[in-house]
């Protein structure tokens, strides 16, 4: 679902607080009328983004690995 909202130009963003906030306000979980049983793992965020024009970043990283055999 994320790949086609993109595709559709729209933002998007995979929210993994969500189900521990559902077990932690029990209002929450009833305002969104989900049904008896239904345990979610996570959520989704939609929308138009803000900003038309992102500048990226390149991200410089070096690792440095040894390895034992």
């Amino acid at each position: 679902m994320l790949l086609a909202a993109t595709d559709q130009n729209i933002g998007s963003v995979y929210l993994w607080g969500v189900a521990m906030a559902l077990q932690l306000y029990s209002e929450l979980f009833q305002e969104l009328d989900l049904p008896d049983g239904f345990i979610p793992v996570s959520g989704l965020a939609l929308g138009y983004a803000d900003i038309t024009e992102l500048k990226v970043k390149e991200l410089k990283m070096s690792i440095t690995t040894k390895r034992i055999i």
